[in-house]
């Protein structure tokens, strides 16, 4: 299973260099887990979603999970006549 961390990261602007400070590990071992060319522990997932911010099972998730997720709400609108909002649907 392919992992998203190279997806989050461009996403919360960071290098991998910096992701591997924040977990005090080597950048060569951080680019083996995110590779695949090594396994690692949970508690590692786990240390790598904590310091990206996001949830462990979104490092697993489809990446057009994610781009749905990460899209910036609508703002409201609302109909110039009554007041009332207007629910749009984007797809």
């Amino acid at each position: 299973m392919e992992h998203q961390i190279k997806a989050i990261l461009k996403q919360r602007g960071l290098t991998q260099k910096e992701l591997a400070e924040r977990l005090e590990m080597s950048i060569q071992q951080l680019n083996n887990t995110i590779s695949g060319r090594n396994t690692a522990s949970m508690a590692v997932y786990e240390r790598i979603a904590d310091a990206l911010g996001v949830d462990f099972w979104q490092l697993f998730a489809p990446g057009d999970v994610l781009d749905r997720i990460n899209q910036p709400a609508a703002p409201a609108v609302h109909c110039p006549h009554c007041g009332h909002e207007i629910n749009i649907k984007i797809e």
